[in-house]
């Protein structure tokens, strides 16, 4: 989404709010906390944060792709 580097690169979760997708940070834990869950044993709660984060992908992908056909191509 940067425009082959054409405009500043923004997260997932910039992107989501700009385009009114869900936000994967909203409920739970954030990428940089992964970590300390894995070791704490809390697995499902890593697991629905990367459900979101899936959700929140499709959601952008959706939105935009009409506008950007490359973004089908492969």
């Amino acid at each position: 989404l940067t425009f082959f580097s054409a405009s500043r690169r923004f997260n997932l979760e910039t992107w989501a709010e700009a385009v009114g997708a869900i936000n994967p940070k909203d409920q739970g834990i954030t990428g940089a906390e992964v970590a300390d869950y894995w070791r704490a044993g809390r697995i499902a709660e890593i697991a629905a944060y990367n459900v979101r984060d899936v959700l929140a992908t499709w959601q952008l992908y959706c939105k935009v792709s009409h506008t950007m056909p490359w973004l089908g191509r492969g």
